[in-house]
């Protein structure tokens, strides 16, 4: 369950920074290139973690399945 929440929260995060650069480029105040770059690489960042921690849980609920039978 902890995992789950913390994959929930990572996803709102991701959510926010892109609809906050959206706004800002749609609003006319503009997006800064190295604001624009710095948001997304984050938001890479936290999709390679995310990536790593489904595939963990992944592979625990499949030994936990396997052990089951």
């Amino acid at each position: 369950r902890a995992t789950q929440r913390q994959i929930e929260k990572d996803f709102s995060v991701m959510q926010t920074t892109t609809n906050d650069l959206v706004e800002r480029s749609k609003s006319g105040r503009g997006v800064d290139k190295e604001d624009a770059i710095q948001s997304i690489d984050s938001m890479l960042t936290r999709v390679e973690n995310l990536k790593r921690k489904v595939s963990t849980l992944r592979a625990s609920v499949r030994d936990t399945n396997v052990s089951n039978y």
